[in-house]
């Protein structure tokens, strides 16, 4: 039966993200780093899979849409002599897609992994770049979720 194994998942999570990174070109090294405050918002479709799959039967994989709503962010940059804050603006929206495998420790517990890939640009305008670059967001997490 189709609907026992199909399963509608919503969620909401508060999120922390972080990025820092460095490079040089020309003898000269970028420093940066970027943090956010997020509010996650994936529905996830659900498939368990079948029992009677002895060593599967209590694993399920899941995929589909999620928004991230940024709460707050801070920034900071140097570029040779040039310290600088709120350089880049990050977008208040963010939206991509989640796919994931679990394995259910009980009807209220299970533990994920999951693969999320931003198909929006995670700062919508940039003061130093001449908004030329692309900043998405990809990332892997693993979880662990209780329903009740």
């Amino acid at each position: 039966n189709l609907s026992s194994l199909l399963h509608i998942v919503p969620e909401v999570a508060i999120a922390y993200r972080r990025n820092s990174y460095e490079y040089t070109s020309e003898k000269i090294t970028t420093t940066g780093d970027i943090s956010t405050w997020e509010v996650d918002v994936p529905l996830l479709v659900r498939i368990d899979i079948p029992e009677g799959t002895e060593i599967l039967e209590d694993f399920f994989i899941e995929a589909g849409p999620q928004l991230a709503i940024n709460l707050s962010s801070s920034d900071s940059y140097e570029f040779g002599n040039y310290d600088g804050k709120d350089i880049i603006t990050p977008a208040t929206l963010e939206a991509g897609l989640t796919l994931g495998i679990g394995y259910e420790l009980s009807r209220e517990m299970a533990v994920d992994l999951r693969f999320y890939r931003a198909f929006t640009d995670f700062a919508k305008k940039t003061k130093i770049f001449n908004n030329k670059r692309s900043f998405s967001t990809m990332q892997v997490n693993a979880g662990f979720s209780y329903m009740f």
